[in-house]
């Protein structure tokens, strides 16, 4: 140890005996600096030392001088110096104690799982209990420990009684913070979610994702990795997704080629550290810290995207721009339920594709480049293979509906799926187109 040598900015610490005694001194242990300065036998530094030599603040006392001509003197000094060794090297273990339980401090991990949900109780208790049976490392050190966690549940204005519930089994999930808003979306939901989680990195999944035990684990050592190997923390783990219809067990569900996902930013199964998320903003709305600290819509989502879908892939092109990297993560796998297809569910479907396209227009107008119009399907390329694959729109639902009800009955739902693909395909694209020439006509009469 050199004392204050080699640290940045000049030091308030008052000269004592040693640079070892010196150190002690910045980490609040005086009772240590105190008994070496008691025992040293050389002199302290002088800040207004020319040299980098060790001046003397006081002159060598005579007695020591005269003692280290006779044997008496010599065995004094030994035994003396034999003191300052022990004092020495028990100051320097203190010290590098310090120092690993400071950086061990400073490198664990508060992990908040941000979760918005609307009127999906059965399948959230399945969530939820996943989230109470986290298997973490709790003796682990270094940046892929986690000190704890907490799961922040956004409930969007629900009305099939997740919220009473939630309230009457408390107990059952220790980890549980509920937080209570009116219906307006996912986006402002998260953002809700995002102020009232106190932990430094936000892991988004969805209410209808069962995680493995390993999850957060796994995430914190991603997270690790991406420090390591980008040297920064501009970075953000995104998990694994594994599609099921399978509601009574469904992590027996094995990956699929269809489970792959291009997506950069998707909040399906995904952690970021919390300051990442402030500093993406929205740039349209205020920036003042204290309206962001109380205004869930001036949070990292933008609360224009009210409908079905790109909140979270709008915002991720955001975070791309400010160097944001992606670290996959496939060791924290999250299974998203989803029931298998009946006959009834197509009108609702069709609606959900034509808000999908409502939205990527608007995506597309706030981040105007081909990547997005890939995205969005705003391409001629979409427009030509959803026009031959459905005729021109003569394909629909109606058309086909019997052939639906007829694969869902003999319990082919998939199949059935596949079979509407390119219709909901189509409804997306018209949507998305007639809302472009909307937005863009407003913007025209607009002064």
């Amino acid at each position: 140890v050199r004392g204050c040598r080699g640290r940045r900015g000049a030091c308030d610490v008052a000269p004592v005996a040693s640079p070892c005694a010196h150190a002690c001194v910045h980490r609040g242990d005086k009772d240590v600096a105190g008994r070496l300065c008691s025992t040293l036998p050389f002199p302290s530094k002088r800040r207004d030392a020319p040299t980098k030599r060790w001046a003397s603040a006081r002159p060598r006392r005579k007695c020591d001088m005269a003692s280290r001509s006779t044997s008496h003197g010599r065995r004094h000094v030994a035994r003396r110096n034999a003191t300052l060794g022990k004092e020495m090297r028990r100051c320097r273990t203190r010290c590098r104690g310090t120092d690993v339980r400071a950086r061990a401090d400073a490198q664990r991990r508060w992990f908040s799982v941000v979760i918005p949900t609307y009127n999906r109780l059965p399948i959230l208790r399945k969530c939820l209990c996943a989230l109470e049976q986290q298997q973490l490392r709790p003796h682990a050190e270094g940046s892929d420990h986690v000190a704890g966690y907490e799961v922040v549940v956004v409930d969007d204005g629900s009305t099939d009684g997740t919220v009473e519930y939630l309230k009457a089994h408390a107990r059952d999930y220790p980890h549980l913070k509920l937080v209570e808003a009116k219906h307006g979306g996912a986006a402002l939901a998260r953002n809700r979610g995002i102020l009232d989680a106190r932990g430094d990195v936000v892991i988004f999944i969805d209410s209808d994702l069962v995680v493995t035990p390993g999850f957060l684990q796994a995430h914190a050592r991603g997270l690790a990795t991406a420090v390591k190997e980008g040297g920064d923390d501009l970075a953000f783990t995104y998990g694994r997704v594994i599609n099921t219809d399978n509601f009574e067990d469904p992590t027996t569900e094995p990956f699929k080629n269809t489970d792959r996902s291009a997506a950069f930013f998707a909040t399906g199964n995904v952690a970021i550290p919390k300051h990442l998320l402030l500093n993406a903003r929205v740039p349209t709305q205020p920036e003042t810290p204290e309206e962001c600290a109380v205004d869930p819509a001036r949070g990292p989502f933008d609360t224009d995207f009210t409908e079905y879908g790109w909140e979270d892939l709008e915002l991720g092109e955001r975070l791309r721009k400010k160097g944001v990297r992606i670290q996959h993560c496939p060791e924290a796998v999250g299974y998203h339920w989803h029931p298998a297809l009946k006959p009834e569910d197509v009108p609702k479907l069709v609606e959900q594709e034509r808000q999908r396209g409502r939205g990527g227009a608007r995506f597309y107008l706030k981040h105007p480049s081909w990547r997005v119009r890939l995205m969005v399907q705003l391409t001629p390329f979409h427009m030509v293979l959803w026009f031959l694959l459905t005729l021109g729109g003569a394909l629909n639902e109606r058309v086909l509906g019997w052939m639906v009800r007829k694969l869902c009955d003999k319990g082919r739902p998939r199949a059935a799926a596949f079979l509407l693909s390119p219709i909901l395909n189509w409804h997306c694209v018209i949507a998305a187109h007639q809302e472009l020439r909307l937005l863009q006509d407003a913007e025209t009469v607009r002064p």
